[in-house]
């Protein structure tokens, strides 16, 4: 399926604060998809609409007529943060305003993309459990929009049980996504005040926190899969040609993120690590 029309409204995060082009200018997520939606269809137009700052009602205000005059068959709406994290917030009212944005572009005839808030008390320590409280409201009130809207979203097992994902979320397929990298980031005046030997004692100690942690993801796999089956979730196991195909197109994206950060160089010997290891891990047979 290819889009002949794509806007894209929201604030900053789909803006691009932050992710620059080398001339400075930002790109951020919607410029991206849009290059690969572009890559399907040579003649797709792109508009992004969205504004740094912008709380929902300003979106809906300033951004929906806009959009609907572009005429798109395809919309994202990234939104509500701003207003979140704000001392107090209408919940209601900035529910009312999203309902109002999907409503009005799919009456339009527009396929609209919505996504959701992870916990983002991880880097926002002040008023982080009222934070937490409104970002899980406001993600059910996204959830909960009988508009037709796919909403999804790409974690382990072991996170989509502890987390709670399961309670809002009855489907889910099966990618192999195990666990995550744990990161352990010092600055450099503490790593290089350590000794080689302290230096080691940190070495040492991360790796088997990591690998303590991640064989105990491993371990409850085969029984989160069950818990999930027994509270209503319906398993899909993708076949190999299908974890094929999900990986030519999500891998290029990725790839080519990270390797403008750390160079391609690492990114292609991590990628080779990790086949490698995968033919160590499974067999023929497997």
């Amino acid at each position: 399926m290819s889009f002949e029309r794509y806007v894209a409204l929201g604030d900053s995060t789909t803006e691009g604060l932050e992710d620059p082009y080398p001339d400075g200018s930002y790109r951020g997520w919607a410029d991206r998809l849009a290059r690969h939606l572009a890559a399907q269809n040579p003649d797709l137009t792109y508009a992004n609409l969205a504004i740094r700052g912008r709380k929902l009602p300003q979106i809906r205000a300033e951004q929906l007529e806009p959009a609907l005059a572009l005429e798109p068959d395809l919309a994202t709406i990234l939104g509500g943060f701003n207003d979140i994290i704000r001392p107090s917030v209408d919940l209601a009212a900035i529910g009312a305003d999203f309902d109002a944005l999907v409503a009005g572009l799919r009456g339009a005839g527009a396929t609209v993309l919505v996504m959701t808030y992870p916990d983002p008390t991880a880097v926002i320590s002040l008023a982080a459990g009222r934070i937490r409280e409104r970002v899980i409201a406001f993600n059910e009130t996204i959830l909960a929009l009988r508009q037709g809207v796919v909403d999804g979203q790409e974690n382990a097992v072991a996170t989509v049980r502890m987390f709670g994902v399961w309670e809002v979320q009855k489907y889910m397929s099966i990618n192999e996504h195990i666990y995550s990298p744990g990161l352990v980031i010092t600055s450099a005046d503490f790593w290089n005040g350590l000794t080689e030997p302290q230096r080691q004692i940190f070495k040492d100690g991360v790796f088997v926190w990591s690998t303590v942690s991640n064989s105990g993801y491993i371990a409850n796999y085969d029984k989160d899969i069950q818990f999930l089956k027994d509270n209503g979730v319906e398993i899909y196991v993708n076949s190999a040609e299908e974890k094929e195909l999900f990986k030519e197109a999500m891998q290029p994206p990725v790839v080519e993120f990270i390797s403008e950060r750390v160079g391609k160089d690492k990114v292609d010997a991590f990628i080779a690590a990790v086949e490698e290891t995968r033919k160590e891990m499974y067999s023929a047979d497997n």
